[in-house]
């Protein structure tokens, strides 16, 4: 007996749900010579200055052998992130980049003289994305 009134409440949801539908269905703008109806579409837009940017910063040193250019690069990279600590950036706004080491393509390498040739065949590339305030990230 008390599965019957949970069942009619349900039906009676069920109608008024489809009552709303169909009155909802019912208005639409009729635009006839009896009907004198003004539609309004607006659009705008709102701009708003950053508070946060993302810098990328990187460097690339070159070396005659993988070894000194390793060296070369840890050396680099220490004194970067060293300036950006002594600058205020917390180390955890700093999000480093895959270091590499590389032999130089020879088409980088063709138009130098042989001794910097020679001082050049290898390569390491380190970059950074560091979080900070828009006014900081500005270009002097």
């Amino acid at each position: 007996m008390k599965f019957l009134p949970k069942l009619s409440r349900s039906w009676r949801v069920v109608a008024v749900c489809g009552l709303f539908a169909a009155t909802v269905s019912a208005q639409q703008i009729q635009i006839n010579k009896d009907n004198r109806t003004i539609a309004i579409t607006a659009t705008d837009t709102a701009s708003v200055p950053a508070d946060t940017a993302a810098v990328h910063a990187g460097f690339v040193a070159y070396a005659a052998d993988a070894q000194a250019a390793y060296a070369a690069g840890s050396k680099t990279s220490n004194a970067i992130i060293g300036a950006l600590t002594a600058k205020g950036v917390a180390k955890t706004d700093i999000q480093s980049e895959p270091q590499g080491v590389a032999e130089t393509q020879p088409y980088e390498l063709e138009k130098l003289p042989p001794a910097e040739q020679t001082q050049r065949r290898f390569q390491v590339h380190q970059s950074w994305t560091v979080q900070t305030k828009a006014d900081n990230a500005r270009a002097s």
